[in-house]
This record gives C-alpha cells, sequence and structure tokens, in this order.
C-alpha cells in the first residue's frame, strides 16, 4: 500500500477510570512488543515520543477520553529479519483479569493490532501478489 506511518484516534469508555488505564498500559505494552521505528502518542498538545508513555486526553465539553497514536515504521524489512522465524504471541499479563464487557475492549484492540501486522508483513514481501479488489474493499472499512 505505500504507507509506513499511521495514527489511530481510540475513544475509551470513561465509566471506569481505572480500567481506562488498565487498557491504555495493556494497550501501549502491545504497541511497544510490536516494535515499531516510532511510537508517538498525543498529549493534547504535540506528540510524545516517550516510550510507553501513553497519555489519555479528556474532553471535558463532551465529557469524553481519546488516546491518540502514531506509529512509523521501516518501508521493507531488514536484511536480519527472518521471515520464517515463528512470530511471539503477546499475551495478557499474569493477573490482569477484567470483567467480560472490558474485556472485549482490550480484545478489540489487541485483534485489530494483530491485523495490522498481518498487513504489514505481507506488504513488505516483495514476491507477494497483491491483494485482489475484494480484499482491499473489506480491509478499507477498518
Amino acid at each position: 500500500m505505500g504507507q509506513s506511518s499511521f495514527t489511530w484516534d481510540m475513544q475509551l469508555p470513561s465509566n471506569s477510570r481505572t480500567f481506562m488505564h488498565q487498557v491504555a498500559r495493556n494497550f501501549a505494552s502491545r504497541v511497544e512488543a510490536l516494535g515499531f521505528e516510532q511510537v508517538e502518542w498525543w498529549n493534547g498538545r504535540e506528540w510524545s515520543k516517550q516510550s510507553r508513555q501513553y497519555h489519555i486526553v479528556h474532553d471535558p465539553v463532551y465529557e469524553k477520553y481519546h488516546m491518540k497514536i502514531r506509529v512509523r515504521w521501516l518501508d521493507r524489512l531488514p536484511p536480519e529479519e527472518d521471515s520464517s522465524a515463528p512470530r511471539r504471541q503477546v499475551t495478557p499479563q499474569p493477573g490482569f483479569a477484567t470483567p467480560s464487557a472490558e474485556q472485549g475492549v482490550v480484545e478489540q484492540v489487541s485483534n485489530w493490532l494483530e491485523m495490522q501486522r498481518q498487513m504489514l508483513e505481507q506488504q513488505l514481501r516483495p514476491d507477494q501478489v497483491p491483494p485482489s479488489a475484494d480484499a482491499h474493499n473489506t480491509t478499507a472499512t477498518l
């Protein structure tokens, strides 16, 4: 697709600050584990490049909370990267348990990150045939 960066803004559930920070911490650690070239968090005024230093922005007018992140990656795999090596699975931290409704948000974020990783790997393979128009339309709605 020719892209090497992506900006994503996610509204967080505001019913529990504790849960909101659990989601943010877990999300930040999973993003870090993906190994992007650069990760930046929007703090409401500027982009911060501090590793794992997530920011939750509060909109007092609408009483909403959200996180905004920008990631950058290499436009091709580094030479030492072995595409045949198995990928490390990201698993929840020990003791991280949430009620099922809250766990759905964490699973949604995790699934989204995994899908993005797969799409990036597919695009970085030089021998890969471009996806069909149907497959492109399916992913464009994400």
